[in-house]
C-alpha cells in the first residue's frame, strides 16, 4: 500500500473527528445557556421592576390621600367646635375644606389610577414569570437530549482517536508533514480521491499519467488544480 492510501484512511478519520469537535462545540454552546431562557428571565426581571414601582406609587397616593383627610378632619373639627367665633375665621374655614376636598377628590382619582396600574402590572408580571419557567423547562427538556448526544459523540470521538493510532503508524513524517498542511489550507481536505479522472473536490480533469501516478507511484501525487494529494483506490 502507498503513502496514499493510508494518508487517504486518516484523512477519513480526521474528518469525522473534525465534525464530531464542531458537533461538541456547538452542544456545549447549547448547554451553557439558552436565549430564549435568557430572554424570558429578563423580561420577568423588568415587569417585576415596573411592578415594584407601581406598588411604590400606590403607597405615595395612599399616603397622600391619608394626609389629606386628615386635614380636611382637622378642619371641621375646628369649624364645628365651637372654638372659632369669628365669621371671617369661619367663612375661611370653610373655603379651605372646600379646596381641601376639591384636592382630594384629585388626589383619589390619583389613588384609583395607581390601584389598576398595579393590577395590570401584576398580570404582566405573572404571564412574564409563567413564560420564564415555561423556557426554563423547555430548556431542561432539551438539555437532557443534548447531554445525552453529547455523552454519545465523546464515545465516538475515543473510538476515533484510538483508530488514529495505529493509521498514523503507516505514514511516514514527511508525507504527514505535506498532509497536514495541505489540510490546514484546504478546509480540512487533504487527500481527495481521483472519481471518473477527475479531481473529487475541486472537479479539476486529471492527465492519464496523473491517474496512474496516483494508483501505482511511491511517492505522493497531486491534483494539478487545487494541489491536493490524490488517492486512486
Amino acid at each position: 500500500m502507498n503513502q496514499a492510501f493510508h494518508l487517504y484512511r486518516l484523512q477519513q478519520i480526521d474528518t469525522q473527528i473534525s465534525q464530531i469537535e464542531a458537533q461538541l462545540k456547538e452542544l456545549e454552546r447549547l448547554l451553557a445557556g439558552s436565549e430564549a431562557v435568557r430572554q424570558a428571565q429578563a423580561a420577568a426581571e423588568e415587569k417585576n421592576r415596573l411592578l415594584q414601582r407601581a406598588r411604590q406609587s400606590l403607597k405615595e397616593a395612599e399616603f397622600a390621600v391619608r394626609e389629606q383627610t386628615l386635614k380636611i378632619e382637622q378642619c371641621e373639627s375646628s369649624l364645628y367646635s365651637g372654638k372659632v367665633r369669628n365669621p371671617k375665621e369661619l367663612q375661611d374655614l370653610q373655603k379651605e375644606i372646600v379646596s381641601l376636598k376639591k384636592h382630594l377628590a384629585h388626589l383619589e382619582d390619583r389613588q384609583l389610577e395607581c390601584m389598576m396600574a398595579v393590577e395590570e402590572a401584576e398580570q404582566a408580571s405573572l404571564e412574564a414569570e409563567k413564560h420564564y419557567t415555561q423556557a426554563q423547562a423547555a430548556f431542561m427538556e432539551q438539555s437532557a437530549g443534548w447531554a445525552g448526544q453529547r455523552e454519545l459523540l465523546r464515545k465516538t470521538l475515543e473510538r476515533l482517536l484510538a483508530e488514529r493510532v495505529p493509521a498514523l503508524a503507516f505514514v511516514t513524517e514527511e508525507s504527514l508533514a505535506i498532509y497536514n498542511r495541505l489540510r490546514q489550507r484546504k478546509n480540512g481536505v487533504g487527500v481527495v480521491t481521483v472519481t471518473d479522472g477527475s479531481c473529487s473536490v475541486c472537479g479539476g480533469t486529471l492527465r492519464p499519467s496523473e491517474v496512474q501516478a496516483a494508483r501505482s507511484a511511491p511517492t505522493l501525487a497531486f491534483c494539478s488544480s487545487c494541489g491536493r494529494i490524490l488517492y486512486a483506490g
